[in-house]
């Protein structure tokens, strides 16, 4: 099929074993939507064949797809308006693996990357991969109001299988009110609009539905320089209404403070400051954290990695932490040769227990200038650590906390006045990790041809 270059279905003899897809949708009031599809699995699970797609875009109702066949590094852009040019329905780019076996039950993660465009703005974002959920699955999140900065909300709950009772509904709260939503039965894909009121910018818009998971926010801020900002992120699942503390055990606290002692930074999120002028910052936000986390160990190092100071944070602000609220209390020396902060939970001051606890990280980056700015989940670098601490694993498996392994996998906007950057940190969760990261970056054409740079980098 490959040589003949035929899109044709195949049929296989069982479903669902080895099966890999992910699901990216697009909010009504969106201007396009772009997403790159990429056959990544020889860089991630050594797999040197050629694949086979099934890629659909649902509209509402409607669903159109096909079955392209890529090699090993092969992309294709799909564009939404090249399948639907004019839309009154939410809809979604959707990308499954046909054949053969990848991941082999181990998970259903497939890297579609996408951009979603609106006015002067786009939020870039990496695809959901919740799948086979049954009809009573509840789904529950809640959102700060400090990520939102007034305007409209957009909630896209799926219902892919269109196998949702009748009666279901979708809850919702924007700070001031629950409402309730009837599920459109037909729908593969349905969105609801929120206008967050005054108080939720210091609270929560929250979702309850049953179903299909997978489910994203878009966040339409009509109040920038540019015209209009759009930031999204795909649902991670908490409880809407406050939760009781969670109390330490007595051993959990001992274990904290021991690892604290030994040198050992639990949960930490790398935070880059850039030199005074950049037009770009980097924040950190946890407020959705269900019970709240509000105290914070803070490290500062500068540009060659050497650590300049760690002190307590206590966040008393609603939305993000950017560099200069990690600054404010430090020297002015320290705080001018500072170019990385890493922020991790107080967990003995905060007094909750970690086990269970959902801290909820974003990471928000901001243009100072225009305004525009965006949101992604903030993934810890909880590794380097060079040892598999028990009861402290990466959240992959343990072994991934021992080294430093990464391989990410990011869509480049190129032309039209754009410009792409790499932020790279080679962190750790040990204070004690000094060596050098060898960093490859691959930058991959449509059609397979590569070309590669390579860079060490120090700890921190």
């Amino acid at each position: 099929m490959q040589q003949a270059g035929r899109s044709l279905p195949a049929h296989w003899v069982a479903n669902n074993w080895g099966f890999c897809g992910g699901t990216l949708p697009v909010p009504v009031e969106a201007d396009e939507a772009e997403a790159l599809l990429f056959n990544h699995f020889e860089q991630f699970f050594g797999i040197r064949d050629p694949l086979q797609f099934k890629v659909t875009i649902y509209l509402g109702p409607e669903e159109k797809h096909f079955y392209p066949v890529l090699e090993p590094n092969q992309s294709i852009l799909l564009k939404l308006s090249d399948f639907f040019l004019r839309r009154k329905y939410a809809a979604a780019l959707v990308a499954t693996v046909e054949h053969p076996a990848l991941t082999r039950g181990r998970h259903y993660r497939m890297r579609l990357c996408g951009d979603v465009f609106w006015r002067r703005s786009f939020t870039t974002l990496h695809n959901a991969h919740e799948f086979n959920r049954k009809p009573e699955w509840v789904e529950e999140f809640r959102l700060s109001g400090g990520l939102l900065r007034g305007g409209e909300v957009a909630l896209t709950v799926p219902n892919f299988d269109r196998n949702q009772v009748a009666g279901s509904v979708i809850e919702t709260s924007d700070g001031s009110q629950l409402d309730r939503h009837n599920r459109d039965l037909a729908a593969y894909l349905q969105e609801v609009r929120l206008t967050p009121v005054e108080a939720s910018r210091s609270g929560f818009v929250s979702c309850r539905y049953q179903g299909y998971g997978g489910s994203f926010w878009f966040a339409f801020d009509r109040q920038t320089k540019n015209g209009g900002s759009l930031s999204a992120n795909h649902h991670v699942s908490v409880p809407w209404a406050d939760r009781r503390e969670m109390p330490q055990s007595v051993e959990e606290a001992a274990r904290i403070n021991q690892l604290s002692k030994a040198g050992y930074i639990i949960d930490p999120h790398s935070v880059p400051a850039f030199e005074t002028g950049n037009r770009l910052r980097i924040g950190f936000d946890c407020d959705s954290a269900n019970p709240p986390c509000r105290h914070f160990n803070l490290y500062l190092f500068d540009a060659t990695g050497e650590i300049l100071a760690s002190l307590p944070y206590a966040k008393t602000h609603v939305g993000p932490s950017f560099p200069e609220h990690f600054l404010a209390e430090v020297e002015p020396p320290i705080a001018m040769a500072t170019r990385l902060a890493i922020l991790s939970p107080d967990w003995s001051k905060n007094g909750q227990a970690r086990s269970g606890y959902r801290l909820q990280p974003d990471l928000v980056i901001e243009d100072c200038l225009s305004g525009d700015h965006d949101v992604t989940e903030f993934q810890s670098c909880w590794h380097n650590l060079g040892v598999a601490i028990d009861g402290f694993p990466h959240w992959l498996s343990p072994a991934n906390g021992i080294i430093g392994h990464s391989n990410l996998v990011a869509h480049v906007l190129h032309g039209d006045s754009y410009l792409s950057g790499l932020v790279i940190v080679n962190g750790s969760g040990s204070l004690c990790y000094d060596r050098l990261a060898r960093i490859k970056i691959v930058v991959s054409h449509l059609d397979g041809a590569m070309c590669e740079a390579a860079l060490t980098l120090p700890a921190f």
